[in-house]
């Protein structure tokens, strides 16, 4: 059996935006009440240490320090990085771009493969609709952040998500000509419902008429034709792809996937200490609270919805609804990409092609600077 190649690690639950469609923006919204509380360093090292001794995970293991929380918002950041990096353990994280951070470690960052910043729109008025920021705070602090980690030994991609709403698509180029000027990669696509309750709500029929109206006015693809075509298109012998991804929230207890909350009956199966790498692939294979979601075809749905991007929209809606989107650049910029990001992985699994762990940071500045370089 095979190590997970995928851990999510929740290492903090809170975020401090107010995303409608988002669980954790939902509840700061709606003001539900919780106790949870970031997970220690202390504990990290436990758990991840525990792991790799049974094999559970192993060195080629890449670690997501989020879900659904904004790990920028956790008191001792630098401890975090401090045990991924003794450990051996490289990982991604993920930021709404509202907290400013700074470290002393030139080296610190060494082992961070990715950051992805998510931008719900490129105005001051989206910003306020979705994550009740500021805007142009908002884009300083990801320049600023972004500046820092790479002071700091970060050489890895750096990603601008960008989620498409009904209402901000225009904003698209924009977008991209500011992940270009910072040495970013934007990668769009079609807005969603995050929030596993509401969505099953609104396909069962039950959700409550005032959010049935904002998601039409909202959000592609959620209207009743375009959602049957996703729905439908599901193989009927589908097999999920979440089963060989394993998350965890801040106490190390198991989650079925990373849609589900504490919030969703039978989502929490357990501490990952209770368990063997062999338990772990049985346990994910028929868990309780996967019974309704596969009743709904959400795994599908939640399985695909992140590859329709700003491309698809006019062949999906059979209108030219969109005028630009990116990614009809120079094609061969796009190879010289493909080829390094080839290299990374064939390098991080296997040493292959005359390249060792001495030589990884080197190729990993060739990569950036591909990135950084303005399209023509």
């Amino acid at each position: 059996m095979k190590p997970y190649s995928n851990l999510i690690f929740e290492v903090t639950p809170r975020c401090n935006a107010i995303c409608y469609y988002c669980p954790t923006g939902r509840a700061n919204l709606f003001h539900e009440p919780s106790n949870q509380t970031p997970l220690t360093p202390e504990f990290l090292h436990k758990t991840l240490t525990y792991m790799l001794n049974e094999g559970i995970i192993n060195k080629n293991t890449i670690v997501d320090l989020f879900n659904k929380g904004e790990p920028f918002l956790h008191p001792n950041l630098s401890d975090i990085f401090d045990v991924m990096n003794s450990l051996g353990l490289h990982y991604t994280l993920s930021s709404n771009g509202s907290v400013r951070a700074s470290f002393n470690d030139t080296t610190l960052l060494k082992n961070l493969d990715r950051i992805i910043f998510s931008m719900p729109g490129f105005s001051d008025e989206c910003y306020k609709a979705a994550h009740g920021f500021s805007f142009e705070k908002t884009k300083q602090n990801i320049v600023r952040l972004l500046t820092e980690l790479r002071r700091c030994g970060f050489v890895g991609e750096a990603l601008l998500v960008f989620h498409i709403y009904i209402y901000n698509f225009e904003q698209l180029k924009d977008a991209e000509a500011f992940a270009n000027e910072h040495g970013m990669i934007l990668h769009d696509y079609l807005a969603y419902v995050v929030d596993y309750r509401v969505f099953k709500d609104f396909l069962s029929g039950k959700i409550d008429l005032n959010t049935k109206e904002r998601i039409s006015k909202d959000l592609f693809l959620h209207d009743e034709k375009q959602l049957n075509k996703i729905l439908n298109s599901s193989p009927s012998n589908y097999w999920c792809e979440h089963e060989r991804v394993l998350m965890l929230d801040e106490n190390a207890n198991v989650v079925v996937c990373c849609v589900v909350n504490q919030f969703v009956e039978h989502a929490l199966l357990g501490s990952i200490f209770d368990y063997s790498l062999k338990d772990l692939i049985e346990l994910k294979k028929k868990p309780k609270a996967c019974i309704e979601c596969k009743q709904y075809k959400m795994d599908y749905f939640y399985s695909v919805i992140n590859k329709y991007r700003a491309s698809d929209i006019n062949r999906l809606y059979g209108e030219k609804i969109l005028s630009y989107w990116p990614y009809s650049k120079s094609l061969s910029r796009k190879i010289e990409r493909l080829i390094v990001r080839a290299y990374l992985f064939a390098i991080s699994k296997w040493g292959y092609f005359g390249y060792y762990a001495n030589n990884l940071i080197d190729l990993k500045r060739v990569y950036r600077s591909l990135v950084q370089k303005n399209r023509k």
